[in-house]
């Protein structure tokens, strides 16, 4: 619409039409300084107000003062408040040339402003969890645009809590920092953090958010983990409460314990060295490990208030979760060892979602949650994906009718649980032992592919495509998309089924590790 178009047929108040050429003006403060459009539409938008001043009189203007208070509220200045002008409505001025939906960005750079991010306030809605993915660990763009999106929902929408596809026991640690600021962010992530995470990118990320609470001792962020792969930490502390609560059965129920792999692993290394030198899990020893977590589970169940009485209820939900962390996690790895990925990222995918609602429930049930995992462990419709799936190992993975961390939370949270998937064109990691360096350019046909093709460095789509007579990814069709990096073109989806938007980047470099 142009500026003549502002002032034909039926004249809207001076408030609507001042606070329009307002959002404006605020839209473009987040744009490149060179870039011609945003340049263009300032100047619109200002003449658009001067034209405004000339030609209304005073009685309108007071008249119109009421409703651009409204606009402009609580004293803040009009810029800040400009976002908050229907977008819809600011579309049908700006032609950013971009289909409708999607949104330039200006970078993965965490110190950036949030005005691109404005759309994404839309975007979230109502959801008080909101999942951000990766194609691939070990991705610096990743990293840092996940770090940025966080910033944005702390800030602009109210987002109070950060939880990690990390092993839950270790993390607590990781949140002691950010409360306190106590301590070397980067060895911490080193000595607590899966080490897919442990790069630069993440310790910057947890030392603003103690950074954050410095700055806000009255409504701090926190941070928990919420993966369940730490059997050499959960049988000795699973024995230990035992021993607390059912002194005269705790050696029976240690010993049962005992059968399941690791449960008396004295660190993480060792487990891994035991794994190495067993080889696959036979199926007498899944079923006695299976057999004596569920007796203890039993006793839980049973004795409840015993259990209460020489703990606590939330002690006694910590021992309940270190159990199914013990029977998942080992059910995980048999599977796995047989080649069965399907089954086993099933197993690791409930037990991570068991675990992400009973810290949900004990300590923030009001809070919003920004969830930081993989793509698959996001996605909001798992089972849809019936192609098998490659990892980087050299071996096929397959994933059919697989469910989902994301997919169960979405089950049961409805439109309370969202999925932003991110995806990258030009994609490089740091893995050590897995991968370093770049993977090739997707093809022109795959979902990064067609994203790539619109120019942009970094794009945030809204799978709706609102006001979009026809969306710019064809409903119902599948794109082969890097749900996992890795799968050659990728793994053919319809984007909308597993995701609510996208944020896509053309280029993302590797992380900067802190441990190779």
């Amino acid at each position: 619409m142009s500026d003549s178009n502002l002032h034909s047929g039926d004249s809207p108040s001076a408030s609507i039409l001042v606070a329009l050429a307002l959002a404006l003006i605020g839209s473009s403060c987040g744009t490149d300084e060179n870039s011609t459009a945003a340049g263009d539409v300032k100047d619109v938008a200002q003449e658009v107000v001067q034209d405004l001043t000339a030609e209304l009189t005073e009685a309108d203007l007071v008249a119109d003062q009421a409703p651009l208070e409204g606009v402009i509220a609580d004293g803040a200045d009009a810029d800040s408040q400009a976002p908050d002008i229907a977008l819809e409505t600011v579309e049908e001025v700006i032609d950013s040339g971009l289909p409708k939906g999607i949104y330039p960005i200006a970078g993965h750079d965490p110190g950036l402003p949030h005005d691109d991010l404005a759309p994404l306030g839309v975007i979230i809605g109502d959801a008080k969890v909101v999942a951000l993915g990766e194609s691939m660990h070990t991705s610096k763009g990743y990293y840092q645009a996940k770090h940025r999106l966080f910033k944005y929902l702390v800030e602009e929408e109210g987002f109070r809590i950060l939880a990690f596809e990390s092993n839950w026991t270790p993390a607590e640690n990781i949140n002691a920092y950010v409360q306190s600021c106590q301590g070397d962010p980067a060895q911490l992530v080193v000595d607590n953090l899966l080490y897919t995470w442990t790069g630069q990118s993440v310790s910057d990320l947890v030392e603003w958010m103690c950074l954050y609470n410095q700055e806000h001792p009255d409504d701090p962020v926190h941070f928990y983990g919420f993966d369940v792969q730490q059997t050499w930490l959960d049988g000795p502390a699973l024995v230990s409460y035992l021993e607390q609560v059912v002194p005269d059965l705790a050696d029976e129920f240690a010993a049962g314990v005992a059968q399941c792999r690791c449960t008396t692993s004295n660190s993480h290394a060792d487990c891994v060295a035991l794994y190495g030198e067993l080889g696959k899990i036979t199926d007498e020893e899944l079923q006695l490990c299976v057999g004596a977590v569920e007796d203890v589970e039993s006793w839980f169940l049973e004795n409840e208030a015993q259990a209460i009485q020489g703990s606590s209820a939330d002690e006694l939900e910590y021992a309940r979760l270190r159990a199914i962390g013990i029977k998942r996690n080992t059910t995980k790895n048999y599977y796995k060892l047989k080649g069965d990925w399907g089954k086993s990222y099933e197993h690791r995918d409930w037990a991570m979602a068991y675990a992400f609602n009973k810290f949900r429930e004990m300590r923030f049930p009001e809070a919003k949650i920004a969830l930081w995992a993989h793509n698959w462990h996001i996605a909001q419709d798992t089972p849809a994906m019936t192609e098998p799936a490659v990892t980087l190992l050299p071996v096929p993975v397959g994933l059919e009718a697989s469910t989902g961390t994301g997919t169960i939370l979405r089950q049961q949270l409805g439109d309370e649980y969202i999925a932003i998937g991110l995806h990258a064109y030009h994609l490089s990691v740091n893995w050590e032992g897995v991968r370093q360096g770049a993977f090739p350019p997707h093809t022109e046909t795959s979902l990064e592919g067609v994203l790539h093709s619109l120019g942009q460095p970094g794009l945030l789509v809204d799978l709706a495509f609102p006001g979009a007579e026809t969306p710019f990814l064809e409903p119902g069709k599948k794109y082969p998309a890097a749900i996992f990096e890795g799968v050659g073109d990728g793994v053919p989806v319809v984007p909308a089924d597993q995701y609510r938007a996208i944020l896509f980047l053309d280029d993302s470099p590797g992380m900067d590790p802190l441990m190779w």
